[in-house]
């Protein structure tokens, strides 16, 4: 038998040391322990295999930008969430117990699809004339005012941290070499900074407008809750 089904069969009898049975109970703790004991295996170990992983597709491959890192990061939190970047292979891996990382995980996909479409939208109605550089620039304010107002509808739904130990052990042990990601450089714009500033204001403020039009649902099959979760 192999680690993995070692462990299920230990979490079932660990569910059934529950039971309003003392007896079932009992019988079953004993069976945990004996299991464990058995093939080495912590209670680190049983709490780990709760953690799941669900991987999202970035925007880039090596260096995603400064408001993508935001949104990951708001999504990990109201869904009590990890979040790393593989670097190279362009993905977001979610870390949550149970569900959760499947829903974080389809919540980042769907908002990532509709900040970067209403990231084009703006860049055509109102970044045409700029330079590259500053289009750039310009249109990764607006995305940061989109998800600046997306945390804020979200928000409510990242109360208390309860796996907040499992999670870090189990990214301990299996991300070792783990590391913070870099947002990519932006070449500067030879603005003036008064203009500039007012032209970041207008462009953060106009993100915040567009997100009024985000919407989250719940994705078919899943365990969780998300539906209705933005308006």
């Amino acid at each position: 038998m192999d680690k993995d089904k070692i462990l299920e069969k230990i979490k079932k009898c660990l569910a059934l040391s529950r039971s309003g049975n003392p007896h079932e109970a009992a019988a079953a703790l004993r069976q945990a322990q004996k299991l464990m004991q058995a093939h080495a295996i912590t209670e680190a170990d049983v709490e780990g295999a709760r953690v799941r992983e669900s991987g999202a597709k970035s925007g880039a491959a090596v260096h995603p930008a400064r408001w993508e890192i935001f949104l990951s990061q708001v999504i990990s939190k109201a869904f009590d969430c990890r979040v790393i970047f593989k670097c190279g292979r362009g993905q977001w891996s979610f870390l949550g117990v149970e569900s959760a990382a499947e829903v974080a995980g389809y919540a980042f996909s769907v908002l990532l699809r509709q900040i970067q479409k209403a990231r084009k939208e703006y860049i055509g109605k109102n970044l045409k004339r700029c330079r590259a550089g500053t289009k750039v620039r310009r249109a990764d304010l607006f995305c940061i005012g989109y998800v600046e107002k997306v945390a804020a509808l979200v928000d409510s739904f990242a109360g208390p941290n309860p796996n907040d130990e499992v999670l870090d052990a189990y990214i301990k042990r299996e991300y070792p070499e783990l590391r913070d990601a870099e947002p990519r450089k932006k070449a500067e714009s030879k603005e003036s900074k008064e203009s500039k500033g007012q032209k970041d204001i207008c462009d953060v403020l106009s993100g915040m407008l567009a997100a009024k039009d985000a919407q989250l649902l719940r994705p078919v099959g899943s365990a969780g809750n998300p539906a209705g979760l933005l308006a």
